[in-house]
């Protein structure tokens, strides 16, 4: 009989995939209930796209991080099949270092974008939230993507 693996919130990737599952959950939390609620007649969310949006965001900010720290990240092995192992690592590695700058600087601009937006007044969604309620998780999600390539490049070239 198969074990189911142990979960302990001791580890980076750990605490990344339990908040992603919290976000999954609020995301299906949110759709269920404005979906009965409106059926029903009794009630609508309102902003619900706002909460989905805020969901969807965190769910994607910490699950990619978490794939590059377990190193779960797909390998397309259509030009690399002939390599050995050892290559293969160390040409994984070459393309997470250079994804980690490309991440860091399009965190960068997502953030000033939003700074630059909330400072003109704009808002988003039905909610009228500030910008920077969804740039700067956005941002967040990039940064620990971009540490999550770093780490993950590390363990392939040791």
């Amino acid at each position: 009989m198969n074990k189911l693996p142990k979960f302990d919130l001791k580890t980076p990737s750990a605490i990344l995939t339990a908040v992603a599952c919290l976000g999954l959950l609020a995301l299906m939390l949110v759709v269920a209930m404005d979906v009965v609620l409106r059926i029903s007649g009794v009630y609508f969310i309102f902003g619900v796209t706002d909460y989905i949006s805020l969901a969807q965001i965190l769910l994607i900010a910490c699950a990619i991080p978490a794939a590059f720290l377990e190193g779960r990240h797909l390998v397309v092995e259509i030009g690399t099949y002939n390599l050995s192992p050892a290559n293969k690592a160390r040409l994984e590695a070459v393309w997470l270092l250079l994804g980690a700058p490309v991440l860091a600087m399009l965190a960068q601009l997502v953030l000033q974008e939003g700074i630059y937006m909330d400072g003109r007044g704009r808002t988003m969604g039905i909610m009228g939230w500030s910008m920077n309620a969804y740039h700067v998780p956005v941002a967040i999600g990039m940064l620990l993507s971009a540490l999550g390539c770093l780490y993950a490049a590390f363990r392939k070239l040791t």
